[in-house]
């Protein structure tokens, strides 16, 4: 009996098994190793991670980096990737193979994704605007300091939230919010201000590219 219920369960879950769907294979190692690369290295490692370094300590800050990356980072990511070749499904249903009651784990991790993903493509957004202006016809790029600098840039030029002659003072307004913004209303999430379309466009590309 015990052997019938043994070859029952081993069949059950064969069965299981063998409704999963297909997946696609990596062609080679290469492959394989440039598509970790791309998931490990993004926008925040160029934009971000000397930001961080700058703010604490400088070459300091590289110790304790060091140690975070090697103890947490590199063990969760080879969990994660050993984890997604042995059962090849989706975060959502792979924590439920492991233990039925590990499933919000998989949700969790999508939400924590999604919320993510949302801020993201904002500096995404803003990456690509600075890149389709970069290419000035003239040779001067739109916020040199000949043409009023970075800030007239962003905040007169593509927000248009200021007017242009408030540059010129000493110390000029800024449209932060909370610090002498000269928009109608003050910002906020009940008054988020005009769509600048220009961006909304750079925003809809950064959604479609990531």
């Amino acid at each position: 009996a015990a052997l019938g219920e043994g070859g029952a369960a081993s069949n059950a879950g064969a069965a299981a098994a063998s409704k999963d769907p297909p997946r696609r294979k990596w062609s080679s190692g290469a492959e394989f190793t440039i598509a970790c690369i791309g998931y490990a290295v993004g926008l925040g490692n160029f934009w971000r991670f000397p930001a961080l370094c700058f703010n604490n300590g400088g070459g300091a800050f590289l110790v304790p980096y060091t140690l975070t990356l090697l103890l947490i980072g590199m063990p969760i990511f080879l969990l994660e990737l050993g984890m997604g070749q042995k059962f090849q499904i989706g975060g959502a249903e792979l924590w439920k193979r492991v233990h039925p009651s590990l499933g919000g784990l998989g949700v969790a991790s999508i939400t924590a994704t999604a919320i993510v993903a949302v801020y993201y493509n904002v500096v995404v957004c803003w990456a690509l605007w600075y890149f389709f202006r970069s290419f000035a016809w003239d040779g001067v790029l739109p916020w040199a300091e000949s043409r009023g600098g970075a800030l007239q840039f962003w905040e007169v030029d593509t927000l248009h939230c200021r007017p242009a002659q408030n540059l010129s003072s000493a110390a000029p307004e800024t449209c932060a919010w909370g610090a002498g913004t000269t928009w109608p209303q003050e910002p906020g999430i009940a008054r988020p201000g005009p769509l600048v379309w220009p961006l909304v466009g750079c925003l809809a590309l950064g959604w479609v590219l990531v």
